[in-house]
This record gives structure tokens, sequence and C-alpha cells, in this order.
């Protein structure tokens, strides 16, 4: 069995290790597969912070920037990394983001009312992933999945964008499964591992 010290020592070494560096090899292999634009972000705030991006290669390009920040509620990304936060926390953060698009020039004409938000947060959280549906940026839509630590804690999110001819409703269902497979393999290389189910123990 591991000894205290040593399961302390790789708790240490696993927080050590760049966010960036553990998910760029499973980024680049959802870049491959998809020709999308691929992120990863973290949260900030009320904000996701894009910490990592490989474009699309279908002659496309996106606002979105390594450094960039964005209201959470607007964007896929944001919206995976609000997965597990209450119902009341999905209210105050959409109204967050729409006190900050309300001020920009470039304010998306699909923002949806608290109503709507919480009906789809709430299919999201049960799914485990979240779709932005040009919410952030006009034709743009995403699919985007959470990145949880050794705790169990979601630390950061993945997403593949693209413009709604890429993105049609059928391809985005189709890519749920995708993201998930690459935000879990990170997940993983963080320490975190698939809940087992518990097992009922036969009374004799």
């Amino acid at each position: 069995l591991l000894g205290p010290k040593l399961i302390e020592l790789g708790t240490i070494a696993l927080e050590q290790m760049p966010l960036t560096a553990v998910a760029r090899p499973h980024l680049q292999v959802l870049a491959e597969h998809t020709h999308d634009t691929i992120h990863l972000g973290v949260r900030d705030g009320d904000d996701v912070l894009y910490i990592d991006k490989i474009p699309g290669t279908r002659g496309l390009e996106m606002r979105s920037r390594v450094g960039h920040r964005m209201p959470l509620a607007s964007t896929g990304i944001g919206k995976a990394m609000m997965l597990d936060l209450p119902p009341e926390t999905w209210s105050k953060l959409l109204e967050a983001s729409h006190r900050v698009l309300a001020k920009v020039s470039f304010k998306p004409d699909h923002q949806p009312d608290i109503d709507t938000f919480i009906q789809r947060m709430t299919r999201y959280s049960q799914g485990g992933f979240t779709f932005d549906l040009e919410e952030n940026e006009a034709s743009i839509r995403c699919v985007a999945a959470p990145v949880r630590d050794a705790s169990g804690a979601i630390v950061a999110a993945l997403s593949v964008a693209s413009t709604i001819p890429y993105m049609p409703s059928e391809r985005m269902e189709e890519l749920i499964p995708v993201v998930q497979r690459e935000a879990r393999a990170i997940s993983q290389e963080l320490g975190w591992r698939v809940p087992q189910p518990a097992t009922r123990r036969i009374k004799r």
C-alpha cells in the first residue's frame, strides 16, 4: 500500500503540472478529429479565461484568443464550469452576463431569458456537457465539457466551436461523447477517477 507521505507527494506533483501541458495532446486529438476550433478555459470570478486555443482548419476565425475573457454564462465553455452550481447561482451569473453584454457593441441576438437558461442548464447538468447556441458570438456554436481534478471539482473546461453550417444540431449531439471523452482523459491525468456505483450488501 502507498504510505501517506508518498500519496501527499503525488498530490503535490499533480497540482504542479501545468494544466495546458496536460491538456494539449487531448486538444490536438479533438482538433484533428473535428477540424474545428478547440478552446481550453478556466474560471476567473464570473468570467471564463481562455488559456489555450487551437484554430480550426476550415478557414474560419473567431474573436476568442488566449488571455481573452467572457462572461461564464454566455459561453459553452463557461457554462461547463457552472454545471455543479445551484440554479440560483446560474440565474445570478446569467444576469451578470446580460449586464456585461449590454455594454458592448457586439451583443449577440440569442441571449436566453432566465427560464429558458435554467431549463437548458438542467439538461446540461444531467448530461455532463453544454452548448453555446450563438449566445456569445453571432453564427458560432460550440459543444463543451468540464474537466475535474482529483477531488472531483470542476477546474476547467474544453470546447469544440464552429459556425452554424458546420454545427447543425445533429452534429452537436454527435460531438457530445467525443468532447466528453477528451475532457475525462484530462481529468484522469489530473487524478480524477470515474465514480464507482455503490454495491449493495446482501443480508443473510
